[in-house]
């Protein structure tokens, strides 16, 4: 009896691990990335589909019908496929948005290869649309409530750090100073940095929003 129930705990345990296996199945060897990941949640209906391999693509394979894209309330769509500069990255933004609360099946159907002459081989996942919409103006109201919280968590509303000057520029005394370790002679432009954190509810330091000329 003892024996019997071994047995049936190892089937059961064998059957657990494949079944997690497939929820997990991992990533054909070429491709790197994708976006958004299998299995993500709330996604925008506006999203696009973006598939970035760890070799070139043999741009002659990309055909219109490559990569199939299916709602579960919207069905099939059609999108305007693009590689990027690095050729690697394929991005496909489709011709009308999807449906809120559907499902979403991306398909790597076979025929596109690496310039190698590898195949990408097919892949299938799906991802969740969200059940609501967010315009602009409700995310950027989050975004600055955040960040007013964060501010507040910092530094009380009568404090006034004292300004100092540092470089020629007038600039707060709790200012992070900026050094440069390493340079591989960047185009001329303006950098944007920040030292805000979310990983923490520990905030020592005053978080400020930068814009370094370079």
């Amino acid at each position: 009896m003892k024996t019997r129930i071994r047995f049936y705990f190892l089937v059961l345990l064998i059957a657990s691990i494949s079944q997690g296996y497939a929820q997990n199945k991992p990533y054909p060897h070429l491709i790197q990335y994708l976006n958004p990941l299998p299995g993500a949640q709330y996604v925008s209906p506006s999203t696009n589909i973006i598939v970035r391999l760890s070799e070139p693509v043999d741009k002659k394979t990309i055909a219109s019908n490559e990569i199939t894209i299916k709602g579960s309330l919207s069905g099939f769509h059609t999108g305007h496929l693009i590689v990027s500069d690095d050729n690697r990255t394929m991005i496909v933004q489709p011709t009308f948005s999807f449906f809120l609360s559907e499902s979403v099946t991306i398909t790597l159907n076979k025929g596109i290869n690496v310039q190698s002459g590898s195949a990408v081989g097919t892949y299938e996942y799906s991802f969740a649309i969200s059940s609501r919409s967010m315009s602009n103006t409700i995310i950027k109201s989050s975004i600055e409530r955040e960040l007013e919280e964060i501010v507040s968590k910092t530094r009380s509303v009568n404090e006034s750090p004292a300004l100092i000057s540092k470089t020629g520029y007038s600039l707060p005394s709790d200012f992070p100073d900026i050094a440069l370790l390493k340079s591989n002679d960047p185009s001329p432009g303006f950098l944007f940095l920040s030292n805000v954190t979310f990983l923490s509810s520990n905030i020592t330091n005053t978080p400020y929003l930068m814009i370094l000329d370079n």
